[in-house]
């Protein structure tokens, strides 16, 4: 049977498509709208302390925690999208003695709202994300086997996200700065990434951090350990000032148009008040045109979701 195109004609055109780039963080069209969700899984038995020498819990147990999301971004308005990320969390602290658990929790956590705006489509790229995170849990417990399940503050937060494209190689650089109220650290954060597209998907290198720029340690007991009750003796939890650097890969298939999935793998490579942590996760996505447009247009594109307030990865 004859080929009607070329082999390379047929690659070039999956590669061109907004469905084979469809993740880095691009900005959805007018009336569209990008529906998200996944889990994620997280285990630490170790900080690292103020020094960034390695130390194990205070608690002296192991933190495994799984984080169900589910995330919308609509596009507002041509170059505008606004997006709204909801979190429940089941957090147990678990004992070196096989069998035993030392404390837990579980609920609705953070809300994330953001809003993006486009101000360069063409290459290099860059868009401009404001986001607040509103908490829904408080930082009390009740008794020394409740974990809490996040901060329990706001973050105001501003990034910058700006990426170039080399064919199918996509470069991105995200700096940006968090707000964290509550007697917790401001602190700048940056992300960046290297992402290969092929014509079902694509493959990422990505690396990110958060450096607090004053110490703080607003529940701690002793400023030398993380005592805070309820965190588990783990800086993921309650931390005031972290300052830390991890790394990771994920790959996305989009087997149909609109439709994706896909997982990814990070780990810590260095830190100070800062967890020792694996994570590892999964997601599926799907877009919704509900107007028809009345003519062809083109969708923006920027780096990266950039939601990182407060460290340790959401």
């Amino acid at each position: 049977m004859k080929r009607l195109f070329p082999a390379w004609v047929v690659l070039g055109i999956s590669l061109a498509s907004p469905v084979a780039r469809a993740d880095y963080g691009w900005i959805p069209q007018y009336q569209q709208l990008f529906l998200r969700s996944g889990i994620d899984f997280y285990s630490t038995d170790q900080n690292y302390n103020a020094t960034g020498a390695l130390e194990p819990l205070t608690s002296g147990g192991n933190l495994h925690e799984y984080r169900l999301w589910l995330e919308g971004e609509y596009g507002i308005a041509q170059d505008w999208s606004t997006r709204v990320r909801l979190r429940y969390v089941n957090s147990t602290l678990d004992s070196q003695v096989p069998g035993q658990t030392l404390a837990a929790g579980s609920g609705l956590s953070d809300v994330t709202v953001a809003l993006k705006w486009n101000l360069k489509s063409d290459y290099p790229i860059v868009t401009t994300e404001v986001f607040t995170t509103i908490p829904t849990s408080s930082t009390t417990v009740q008794a020394p086997t409740q974990l809490v399940l996040r901060d329990g503050n706001f973050d105001l937060g501003l990034i910058l996200h700006s990426g170039t494209r080399a064919g199918p190689f996509l470069f991105s650089l995200s700096p940006g700065f968090v707000a964290r109220l509550g007697g917790y650290s401001s602190a700048a954060t940056g992300e960046m990434a290297v992402q290969l597209s092929f014509p079902k998907g694509f493959v990422r290198g990505f690396a990110r951090g958060i450096y607090s720029i004053e110490d703080a340690q607003p529940f701690d007991a002793n400023p030398l350990q993380h005592t805070a009750l309820g965190s588990g003796g783990s800086y993921a939890k309650l931390n005031g000032s972290p300052r830390g650097f991890s790394g990771g890969a994920m790959i996305e298939l989009v087997p149909i148009s609109g439709f994706r999935f896909g997982g990814y793998l990070e780990h810590v490579i260095y830190g100070q008040e800062y967890p020792y942590f694996t994570s590892f996760g999964f997601d599926l996505a799907y877009s919704v045109d509900f107007f028809s447009p009345k003519k062809k247009t083109k969708v923006h594109e920027v780096p990266f979701e950039g939601e990182q307030p407060n460290g340790f990865p959401d």
